[in-house]
């Protein structure tokens, strides 16, 4: 099946969104009408106008990559964004190892952790007084947050925290506007005055919980902040931008928007962000014009290292180590920090598959010069067939960068083939000796790597069985080819393929 029919968080975003999120946050194109200031050039020398001094915010820009950790309720409802509300008893983690993540981080190159302590759901990964609907009621009543930090300490990690503001669906669908900004505050202090100093406050759906004057909300969130932590950098989620202005957005409670409202700055704020969206290919300039004056800020991509989603699912597969690597480049290459989300999954614990996917890419992060470019990368191809002839299933998904919104793209075939095939053109004669091969949903049994054979048809470089979602790297004997075709020769079902590359080594 092609389609999983689960709701998730970029499906609300891109998607229609209630009539709200495919307006609001229309992606970098749509960043000139947004209200928004682009940036500008300031004088060498110049402070700014922000709260923070240079050296603070440069210090933060050096950490340039770490992990952004989605764990919670969610991940044991195999569902992003919710719309209904679950017990707490959902929650039920069964092998906790809170240390094991920061571990994979700090293994990754990672200089910080970004912990998601309350999503969608409402639900907190801390013993809140705030609230009813905590780890304390759940299956496993571990202060993930305690845990968390404690092994940011241990692994010289710095810690952030992510804070879902707008969308909540076990608070904010109970109260007032007033009431609700008061809850966030209570828990925002929880957060801040228990676990020592915290590096970065992340807030997501800053348009979604103040009501009519949403901006005195986060001015209030965001002085509230500060009387608790002055040094913690503040930043608010502004969607698919690419970091360049402080964007206005439609504001809205509970997705939907509220008439009269009209649209709020995502404001005030020390950093900024491009979510699943890089910076331009000329860099981020952190002095952008906001309100009359020049801003330095700092910008973060926060993108996903799986293809789909941002919390654990069984039906989601890790991207391949080149696209991450291109994801890092154009990221951290383009003076923004990357922030890359690997989540645990339902046990509690990174997957092993996860953390052999990262080694990857931190030996390419380690050693640029070695890497290549897929040679099917921006090449034509063509296939046997495609998903009820959907543009969006054709074969050019399979062997693109797959970076944007979207996340993951594949190649997908008709619910009934079992036998399929997808040619590229290289343009010419190429010599290549290695590939990489990846597939949604786990049907293939047999594939082949062909070349022509010069009378017309096709002969096979490399046999395989089967491919998996993480994907497989198989190398052959060097050959020299115009085309090259893979060969699903037994499936059983539709096959589709998230990743098909080419390297000449």
């Amino acid at each position: 099946m092609v389609q999983t029919g689960k709701m998730n968080r970029r499906q609300l975003l891109i998607g229609a969104g209630r009539g709200l999120a495919s307006v609001a946050l229309a992606g970098c194109a749509a960043s000139r009408s947004s209200g928004g200031e682009r940036a500008g050039d300031t004088a060498p020398g110049a402070r700014g106008a922000q709260r923070l001094g240079l050296p603070q915010l440069q210090r933060w820009e050096a950490l340039h990559y770490g992990m952004f950790i989605h764990f919670g309720m969610s991940t044991f409802l195999e569902q992003d964004a919710p719309y209904d509300r679950e017990p707490a008893e959902r929650y039920a983690p069964d092998r906790l190892d809170v240390d094991q993540w920061v571990g994979v981080a700090r293994d990754a190159g990672m200089k910080y952790a970004v912990l998601t302590t309350k999503h969608c759901y409402g639900h907190a990964l801390w013993p809140s007084q705030a609230s009813d609907y905590d780890v304390t009621t759940g299956g496993d009543p571990t202060d993930v947050v305690g845990a968390f930090v404690a092994a940011c300490r241990k692994y010289k990690i710095e810690p952030g925290f992510y804070y879902l503001l707008g969308w909540d669906m076990h608070n904010q669908v109970k109260a007032t506007y007033d009431e609700y900004e008061s809850f966030v505050h209570r828990q925002v202090e929880e957060l801040l005055t228990q676990y020592g100093p915290i590096t970065e406050m992340w807030f997501d759906i800053p348009w979604d919980f103040g009501g009519p004057d949403n901006a005195g909300a986060q001015a209030r969130l965001y002085a509230h902040c500060k009387r608790l932590q002055p040094d913690c950098l503040l930043l608010y989620n502004q969607g698919f931008y690419d970091g360049s202005v402080i964007v206005r957005h439609p504001v809205s409670w509970l997705r939907k928007t509220l008439s009269g409202a009209g649209r709020a700055a995502i404001w005030p704020k020390d950093l900024n962000n491009g979510e699943r969206t890089v910076p331009p290919e000329s860099g981020h300039n952190p002095w952008i014009r906001h309100e009359g004056a020049s801003w330095y800020i700092p910008n973060e991509v926060c993108d996903s290292m799986l293809q789909e989603r941002w919390f654990w699912g069984p039906d989601d597969d890790p991207r391949p180590a080149r696209i991450l690597y291109e994801l890092y480049r154009r990221s951290v290459g383009r003076n923004s920090n990357l922030l890359l989300n690997v989540p645990p999954d339902n046990t509690g614990r990174i997957p092993q598959e996860y953390v052999e996917r990262l080694r990857e890419l931190k030996r390419m992060i380690d050693r640029p010069g070695r890497v290549a470019d897929s040679l099917c990368w921006g090449r034509p191809a063509t296939a046997s067939n495609v998903y009820r002839n959907q543009a969006q299933y054709g074969p050019e998904r399979a062997i693109d960068i797959d970076m944007g919104r979207g996340g993951g793209t594949r190649w997908a075939t008709d619910e009934d083939a079992t036998t399929a095939w997808l040619e590229v053109d290289l343009g010419g004669e190429t010599r290549f000796s290695r590939a990489f091969v990846s597939e949604y949903l786990d049907r293939v049994q047999a594939f082949e790597i062909q070349v022509p054979d010069g009378s017309g048809g096709w002969r096979a470089v490399y046999w395989g069985a089967s491919i998996g979602g993480a994907g497989v790297n198989v190398k052959f004997k060097p050959t020299t080819a115009s085309a090259v075709r893979l060969a699903i020769t037994r499936s059983t079902g539709g096959p589709t393929l998230w990743d098909f590359e080419l390297y000449e080594k």
